[in-house]
């Protein structure tokens, strides 16, 4: 599921959203 969503972001340009969202999205769930 991760892995479409980050895939459907890069897809759609968001990569400074994709990688600003990532890191605290990744920390939060990755404990």
């Amino acid at each position: 599921m991760k892995m479409l969503l980050i895939t459907y972001l890069r897809f759609s340009g968001y990569q400074e959203i994709m990688i600003h969202w990532s890191f605290p999205l990744f920390k939060f769930y990755h404990f």
